[in-house]
C-alpha cells in the first residue's frame, strides 16, 4: 500500500480513471471470485427469493400484500395519516444542484440532521418544525459540500463523522456539532467508514463521488491515500464500513461487476460477496447488518463476516434503509413507505401514499419518525439551486407490541 500522500482534487485523474474503467468493461474483463461466504435461501424453503412476493406485484404468486404481513401476535407498525411539511425556514435557502443533499437521525438521540449544499449541516430544533445551523462556533470549520453521509459514534453520542462531495470531503464533530474539524484536503466523497474497533477511531475509507477511487486515513483523516487495490470495474466505491484496520466492507454502484466487495488484507485484495448496486452502507445493530440493493436484501449476524440473502428489495425508488425499534426494517416503495418484519423475506405497505419520489429516508428513533427528502437540480440557473418548499417531509412511524 502506498504512502504517498494524497490531495484529492482535479478532473484529470477521475477522467483518466473513467477512461480505463470503460476500457476493461470494453474488453471483457473477467470479475473477481465470488465469495463463498454468502448463503443463498433454500429454494424450497417459504423464504425464498422465488417464494417472496414484491410489494410492487403481489399477484406473482396469487398473494395479496396482506398476506406478506406477520401472522398471529408480534410487533405492528403505525403510521401517521398523512404527511407534514418540515422543510420550515430552510426553504428559500440558496444551494446549488442537490441542495437538499441527506437526511440523517441520530440512532441514539433525537437529533434529525439535514446536510444543505454550500450551507452545511442543520438540525431540527427538539420542539418545532424548525431548523438551526450547526458549526457556527467562531473555531468551527466549514461545511460547504453536499452531504452524502453521516457515521456515528456509538460510544460517544455527540461524535460523528460527515463526508461529502463538490468540496472538502470529510468533517469529524466531538461536540454534537457545535464545532467541525476538517479532516485533511481531500474532497468530493461519498460515504465514509470508521474503525469503531479502535478507540482511536484511526482507520477511516472513503469512496469517491462518481469515481472508482478509494482512499484510506490511517491517522483519523489528517492523511489519505488510495487504496491501489481497489478494483477499477467494481463501480464508484460509495458505501466503506470498516470492520478493523485490516477488514472492510465496499457496496459499490454504477457499473456491470458493482456488487459488495470484502477486503482481509487492508485493501489489497478484493472478493466480491455479492453482486448488485449499493448505494447506502448497510444497517447496522449491534452484530447484524443489513444491506439493501436494488434487487435484493443481504443479511449478517456475525458483524459482516458471512451474509445470507434473505428477500427481494421492495423495488421502491431507492435502496435507502432504516431500522425501528430494533426489530422492524423500514424502506421506500413505489407508492408508500414498506416495512419488513422478517428480516427482509417480506414487505409490507403502511401509512398514506408517499409525497413524492424521495431521495433516500431516515428514521429518528427519539422522534418516532420516518423523514423522507428531494433536492433539486436546475442547470439552468448557473448553479443556483435554492431550497423548495416542501423538500422534507415527516411522518409518524411507531412498532406497536402490544
Amino acid at each position: 500500500m502506498t504512502n504517498d500522500r494524497c490531495r484529492v482534487g482535479g478532473a484529470g485523474r477521475g477522467l483518466a480513471v473513467a477512461a480505463s474503467m470503460l476500457a476493461l468493461v470494453a474488453c471483457g474483463s473477467s470479475p473477481l471470485p465470488v465469495a463463498s461466504e454468502v448463503t443463498e435461501p433454500d429454494p424450497d424453503s417459504a423464504t425464498a427469493l422465488e417464494s417472496t412476493v414484491p410489494v410492487t406485484d403481489p399477484t406473482a404468486t396469487g398473494a395479496t400484500l396482506a398476506d406478506a404481513a406477520p401472522a398471529g401476535s408480534g410487533p405492528e407498525v403505525v403510521t401517521g395519516d398523512e404527511w407534514r411539511d418540515v422543510t420550515a425556514n430552510l426553504a428559500g435557502l440558496e444551494s446549488e444542484c442537490g441542495n437538499v443533499s441527506f437526511v440523517s437521525a441520530h440512532p441514539a438521540t433525537d437529533q434529525v440532521m439535514v446536510g444543505i449544499a454550500r450551507q452545511g449541516l442543520w438540525q431540527l430544533t427538539p420542539r418545532a418544525d424548525r431548523w438551526d445551523r450547526l458549526g457556527i462556533a467562531a473555531e468551527s470549520d466549514a461545511i460547504r459540500n453536499r452531504t452524502a453521509w453521516i457515521a456515528y459514534d456509538p460510544e460517544q453520542p455527540d461524535r460523528f463523522w460527515e463526508s461529502g462531495s463538490y468540496d472538502i470531503g470529510a468533517f469529524r464533530t466531538d461536540d454534537g456539532g457545535s464545532t467541525f474539524t476538517q479532516l485533511g484536503d481531500a474532497e468530493h466523497f461519498d460515504g465514509i467508514g470508521v474503525d469503531l474497533a479502535d478507540p482511536e477511531r484511526r482507520t477511516l475509507l472513503a469512496g469517491r463521488h462518481e469515481q472508482t477511487e478509494l482512499y484510506r486515513s490511517d491517522d483519523g483523516g489528517t492523511t489519505w491515500t488510495m487504496v491501489h487495490g481497489y478494483p477499477l470495474d467494481a463501480g464508484f466505491p460509495s458505501s466503506p464500513v470498516v470492520i478493523d484496520a485490516d477488514t472492510f466492507l465496499v457496496g459499490t454502484q454504477g457499473a456491470e461487476e458493482s456488487g459488495v466487495y470484502r477486503s482481509d488484507d487492508g485493501g489489497e485484495t478484493w472478493t466480491l460477496v455479492r453482486s448488485g448496486n449499493y448505494p447506502y452502507p448497510p444497517v447496522v445493530d449491534g452484530e447484524s447488518f443489513f444491506w439493501l440493493s436494488d434487487s435484493s436484501i443481504m443479511v449478517s449476524g456475525d458483524g459482516g463476516a458471512t451474509f445470507s440473502l434473505t428477500g427481494q428489495a421492495p423495488r421502491g425508488r431507492s435502496a435507502s434503509l432504516a431500522m425501528a425499534a430494533g426489530e422492524v426494517l423500514v424502506a421506500l416503495g413505489q407508492q408508500k413507505l414498506v416495512v419488513s418484519y422478517d428480516r427482509g423475506r417480506a414487505w409490507e405497505e403502511v401509512g398514506p401514499p408517499l409525497p413524492f419520489e424521495p431521495v433516500g429516508l431516515a428514521y429518528s428513533s427519539g422522534r418516532n419518525e420516518v423523514y423522507v427528502w428531494r433536492f433539486t437540480c436546475d442547470k439552468s440557473t448557473r448553479g443556483e439551486n435554492s431550497v423548495s418548499t416542501e423538500s422534507i417531509q415527516a411522518i409518524e412511524l411507531v412498532v406497536d407490541r402490544s
